[in-house]
């Protein structure tokens, strides 16, 4: 099974200027705040995220906003992309 939060980590330091973030402080976090994330950050992830799946056309789930304040909720959305991409 795929890490996420590996891949949440990599894609924060690569696009979101976060060099600095450590892996163990993104797994430890559960709040974006702490890892200085903010809700623009995250929408801006997601959007870049369903571009580089293939699915830039996709629409955002409205379900999905809930998720957008934690850190477990940008990982399932994620995966939940990937299964998109899947099909």
């Amino acid at each position: 099974m795929e890490d996420y939060t590996v891949k949440l980590h990599e894609i924060l330091c690569a696009q979101y200027n976060m060099r600095t973030l450590q892996l163990d402080t993104l797994r430890a976090a559960r709040k974006c705040e702490e890892i200085g994330l903010t809700s623009l950050g995250t929408i801006m992830l997601v959007a870049t995220y369903l571009e580089a799946r293939g699915l830039p056309d996709a629409m955002f789930d409205p379900d999905w906003i809930s998720d957008f304040d934690t850190v477990d909720g940008i990982l399932l959305v994620l995966r939940i992309i990937d299964q998109k991409a899947a099909k």
